[in-house]
């Protein structure tokens, strides 16, 4: 995938999306205010087949920046927290592999749709943390800027209850997972099969070394 990524980028940089992250979040940002006095607005924006079909084609796109929560206090710690991971991806991977990344995944997410008849962003909001908790494992953040944890732990609790929802959520929500997580397979798929296969491969000569070390380590103790 990455040579892909690599030779695609060759070509068509030019439509990577400049700060992607930042207009979805201040899309967000504008609806949720919005519904703050126009409730029903966000009943206009969803997504929902049926009504897709019927001609309310906005619908289709509109549902990617559906507010990640009613709550105040939840839009504002969420907001920073997305906005965040999807600038360091960007400055990391560039705009036009950040762009490939969310589009990817918001049409996974768009076909879920239209195979089970609604879907919403929350587990393409969820693939950016992922993304990023796997880039930067090590990164602590302090959570509700209280408690330190660092991204790998923060990512295995994701990925579990990902793992949790799939097998007690519904067959909408199965399909929505699903769609994420493939794109997700998509980008990291490779590395991690890589990473496995070294690990096994090389594995006979780290037990080695240890051992090695162990001896040395032992003879120096007895002074030989």
């Amino acid at each position: 995938m990455n040579k892909l990524l690599d030779r695609l980028e060759y070509k068509y940089r030019r439509f990577g999306i400049d700060n992607l992250i930042l207009y979805i979040v201040g899309a967000m940002v504008m609806v949720f205010v919005a519904a703050l006095f126009y409730p029903d607005i966000l009943t206009m924006l969803n997504f929902d087949r049926e009504l897709i079909l019927q001609g309310q084609v906005w619908r289709v796109l509109t549902f990617l920046i559906m507010p990640t929560s009613t709550s105040i206090i939840s839009m504002i710690f969420s907001t920073l927290l997305i906005y965040a991971f999807g600038s360091s991806l960007e400055r990391t991977w560039g705009p036009f592999r950040f762009t490939v990344y969310y589009f990817m995944g918001a049409i996974f997410n768009i076909a879920a749709g239209f195979v089970m008849g609604y879907t919403d962003n929350y587990y393409l909001m969820l693939s950016i943390f992922l993304a990023y908790a796997v880039l930067f494992p090590n990164e602590q953040i302090y959570f509700y800027f209280l408690i330190p944890i660092k991204m790998k732990w923060l990512g295995m609790v994701a990925g579990i209850f990902m793992l949790i929802s799939f097998l007690f959520t519904g067959l909408v929500g199965k399909i929505t997972i699903v769609a994420v997580i493939l794109n997700f397979i998509l980008f990291f798929g490779g590395d991690f099969i890589t990473k496995v296969v070294n690990y096994f491969k090389y594995k006979p000569a780290r037990d080695k070394f240890k051992k090695n070390m162990r001896e040395v380590e032992r003879r120096r103790n007895d002074g030989e």
